[in-house]
């Protein structure tokens, strides 16, 4: 596997980025919450897509994952630009290797900005465990479609396993999309 470089967001010049800490938590799904996103091809192209934007200034990423039929994104945006157009910029990276499996995106998108100042680690802590939340795999295995950036992992890793309280807003959240997989 390739590893691009990410520069974590503190490294921009303020001017050029979002001047919100917390940046956005936005959620793209499949049309009629069909599942098939969740395989080792989507997978690839999706961390692909996500560095590909970063390399084109589109966005950083600091933290999301892959499930079923949504993603969840964790992201600081350019200043100069609108979520609308970066998202849609994603949705069409993706949207050819979504063709063989006749899964479409739903129009929009969910998005939550985050405050500034506003702890983001309930954040990364549901983002990290929507697979295993989902019962899609062990406690015990890696999700393939789950991704944070280096610096990110660093600090969340030690905390990643210990249980965390959900604000409200994400409480509300995690009922609308993590749907668990039928016994």
């Amino acid at each position: 596997m390739i590893r691009i470089p990410v520069r974590s967001p503190d490294t921009y010049l303020p001017s050029r980025w979002s001047p919100l800490p917390g940046g956005h938590f936005l959620t793209v799904n499949c049309r009629g919450r069909k599942p098939g996103l969740a395989t080792p091809h989507f997978n690839f192209e999706f961390h692909a897509a996500l560095h590909l934007l970063v390399l084109e200034g589109q966005w950083q990423v600091r933290s999301a994952v892959v499930m079923p039929y949504y993603v969840h994104l964790h992201v600081h945006l350019p200043a100069h630009l609108d979520t609308a157009t970066v998202l849609q910029r994603f949705k069409d990276r993706l949207t050819p290797c979504l063709e063989p499996t006749e899964l479409t995106w739903e129009d929009g998108y969910c998005d939550r900005r985050i405050a500034p100042g506003e702890d983001c680690l309930a954040l990364f802590h549901y983002l990290y465990h929507s697979p295993y939340e989902a019962g899609l795999i062990p406690s015990i295995e890696s999700w393939p479609g789950y991704y944070c950036t280096e610096g990110d992992w660093r600090w969340f890793r030690p905390l990643a396993r210990r249980p965390c309280e959900y604000p409200p807003w994400l409480t509300a959240w995690r009922m609308y999309t993590v749907v668990p997989t039928p016994a």
